[in-house]
């Protein structure tokens, strides 16, 4: 049996990452929407793809990476909104940090 799961509202729409081998992002990202999603009842699109790709220093970007790499770096600097990334200048960036909620996520995902 098949089920799209966003014809439940349980996950966020189809992102699209073009060229970019960005995969690793994208899949991390997804990993934690859900794990909001399980948590607070709520779809949240967190929109950090595109900030694991421009600052997520142990991966290469568009040429690839880990999502492991991913979660300990979201576990440790947590997200930008989405309109502060967006915004956000090389000397002002406005982070909502989320860190503590990143730490709770993966330990309840590893129990």
């Amino acid at each position: 049996t098949q089920i799209d799961w966003r014809q439940h509202g349980l996950v966020t729409p189809v992102k699209n990452q073009g060229a970019c081998g960005s995969c690793w992002a994208f899949s991390a990202t997804a990993a934690f929407e859900s794990r909001l999603q399980i948590a607070t009842g709520k779809v949240t699109d967190l929109y950090a793809e595109q900030e694991l790709v421009d600052w997520e220093p142990q991966s290469s970007g568009c040429n690839g990476g880990l999502m492991e790499f991913a979660f300990e770096y979201l576990e440790t600097h947590g997200f930008l909104s989405i309109n502060t990334y967006d915004a956000a200048d090389d000397d002002a960036v406005d982070v909502l940090l989320l860190v503590d909620f990143v730490d709770t996520l993966l330990h309840t995902a590893s129990h």
